[in-house]
């Protein structure tokens, strides 16, 4: 982490909430620390003054939205301790480097029911609705997250970042999953945060019309009828055992957008979402074979 010491004045960094924490060499008669970045920029002088430790933070304002940060570019960084001399000038203690990372994985995928009863019916049992996405911050920079999706391989995908965000930072398609809140969000190094969905792509919406009554079968995706059908059909034909790999999209601030494969199982048995409405989801779906594609920088 860090190298190119002759005299360390810096002892240890270490990470928390965002910032950069440099411990100091007790014996170190530097009096300053300089923040470089990779091409040389100064970003931070601090005085050292007694105390052992300087604080980095490691997130930059992004764009124009209030509050909106971004994390700094990875890189290896200066951290250049200099002492004051009688005439003013800054003899250079110590030149060390520590280098900052960027990368990221998808730790889990799970399934999330809607158990709470219709406005409409009482009786409907517990779906499989939404998914869980937890994802891990294998970096040591914050890892800020503007979009999470489904792409593809569920009943109902959610367009991709490009459609979504539409170079904004919505975050209509997801939250965090323990409570109803949105982003951004930030990830601490070596921490994992959950999110989860919220446009339910695991049910199946305007599908079980019947033609014969005029109704519309509404637009068709993956697993449903092309031409509308009976809902002893869809009930005998679907969520029944057929697996379909899915995408997940995951996309940082700071970073590319990252795929990652999740096996989908639909099982148990159909049911209305609501008695009135038109559309239906399993009562169980399971998700295994978890597959990262590369996303670091």
């Amino acid at each position: 982490m860090i190298s190119d010491a002759n005299q360390q004045a810096v002892d240890t960094v270490s990470f928390n909430e965002g910032k950069l924490i440099i411990n100091l060499n007790p014996d170190t008669d530097a009096d300053t620390i300089e923040f470089r970045s990779p091409d040389g920029k100064l970003l931070q002088t601090s005085q050292i003054g007694r105390k052992q430790q300087v604080t980095v933070p490691l997130l930059i304002k992004y764009g124009n939205v209030h509050g909106v940060n971004k994390p700094l570019p990875a890189g290896d960084y200066g951290l250049i301790a200099t002492k004051s001399s009688e005439d003013n000038d800054h003899k250079t203690v110590s030149e060390q480097t520590v280098e900052l990372t960027s990368s990221f994985s998808v730790a889990d995928v799970s399934v999330l029911k809607n158990n709470a009863p219709s406005d409409f019916d009482n009786n409907v049992p517990a779906y499989a609705d939404n998914l869980q996405v937890t994802v891990k911050n294998d970096g040591n920079l914050p890892l800020g997250i503007k979009y999470i999706g489904v792409t593809d391989g569920v009943p109902s995908p959610i367009p991709p970042p490009q459609e979504v965000l539409g170079g904004g930072m919505s975050t209509s398609v997801f939250e965090l999953a323990d409570h109803n809140s949105t982003g951004p969000f930030y990830i601490d190094s070596n921490s994992t945060l959950a999110f989860k969905t919220t446009t339910g792509p695991l049910s199946y919406y305007a599908y079980w019309q019947n033609p014969e009554g005029g109704d519309s079968p509404g637009p068709h995706t993956w697993g449903a009828p092309k031409n509308g059908a009976s809902w002893e059909t869809i009930q005998a034909n679907y969520c029944t055992g057929d697996q379909h790999p899915a995408t997940i999209v995951v996309a940082p601030i700071n970073l590319d957008s990252q795929q990652a494969t999740v096996t989908l199982r639909w099982d148990g048995k159909a049911t209305r979402r609501q008695r009135l409405d038109t559309d239906y989801a399993c009562t169980n779906v399971s998700a295994s074979n978890i597959s990262n594609k590369n996303s670091s920088a």
